[in-house]
């Protein structure tokens, strides 16, 4: 049995936040040892923790993961722009 702050990746204490016990999660990517993907399918036997607002000394790793993924989606979304922005470009000059 793993705590769910003790599973990688991080975000799958995410999952397991929303399962209820006894309830089997949809499967969830993960990446072996080896670096191979793969998935993960979990199963919520029991509630060790009761829910709680989220706060920095509880909740530190949680809160840096969300920042660095919304900082990465943020990224993605301005080189998506970029690139359009610069496919436009391209497109105009054959006419």
């Amino acid at each position: 049995m793993f705590e769910a702050d003790d599973l990688d990746p991080p975000q799958v204490s995410f999952v397991i936040d929303k399962l209820e016990v006894g309830q089997i999660s949809d499967p969830v990517p993960m990446k072996t040892e080896d670096g191979k993907d793969a998935y993960r399918i979990l199963m919520l036997k029991k509630k060790t923790i009761p829910p709680h607002k989220a706060n920095l000394k509880d909740d530190y790793s949680r809160i840096q993961m969300l920042a660095l993924q919304e900082k990465k989606a943020a990224e993605h979304r301005q080189m998506d722009t970029q690139q359009i922005k610069i496919s436009l470009r391209k497109h105009r000059r054959k006419f």
